[in-house]
């Protein structure tokens, strides 16, 4: 072999080693973008067409203090007529976070989800899209959201323990 297949040979196989990097960082770029845009899609529900401007009358309200700057509380013991759980859900007029509840039994089933609660306003009842089922322990996780941008807050998880069934 000369010296001119040998340089031919050297350049086709800095040449595939070039196009192979340059595929590889692509690979990587797309890799990258699809992982930030998956952290950024998270479901943000709309305004909840059942909440009410103001705090509940009359009823007797357990209140959380979950995060600095936030106060919220709700109805407990929670109680069920038809296919609506109250829990008058409040979010205080001095939060800086729009909430939003959902209802899970202990194997983390959805059975009720609302929309989102901005501040003065409380959410009397979820509608619940099942029957509950006796023996079952039931949370509330409660989810705060910025309200400029809508970015999440972090959440709570409030056990709401026995659920009472009125006629």
């Amino acid at each position: 072999m000369n010296s001119f297949d040998e340089i031919r040979k050297e350049k086709l196989v800095k040449r595939i080693l070039g196009y192979g990097l340059v595929v590889l960082f692509g690979i990587i770029c797309i890799i990258l973008l699809k992982a930030l845009i998956e952290k950024r899609a998270y479901y943000i529900p709309k305004a909840d067409v059942n909440a009410e401007v103001g705090v509940p009358p009359q009823v007797e309200l357990e209140e959380l203090n979950p995060k600095e700057k936030v106060r919220i509380s709700f109805h407990n013991p929670v109680y069920i007529q038809q296919d609506k759980m109250y829990v008058y859900l409040t979010n205080y007029k001095e939060n800086e976070v729009t909430i939003s509840a959902l209802l899970y039994d202990e194997d983390k089933n959805l059975y009720a989800e609302s929309g989102m609660i901005k501040p003065e306003q409380y959410l009397p009842y979820l509608i619940l899209e099942r029957d509950l089922l006796e023996g079952k322990d039931y949370y509330i996780n409660v989810a705060f959201y910025n309200m400029n941008d809508m970015t999440s807050e972090g959440s709570i998880w409030i056990r709401i323990g026995e659920i009472a069934q009125e006629e």
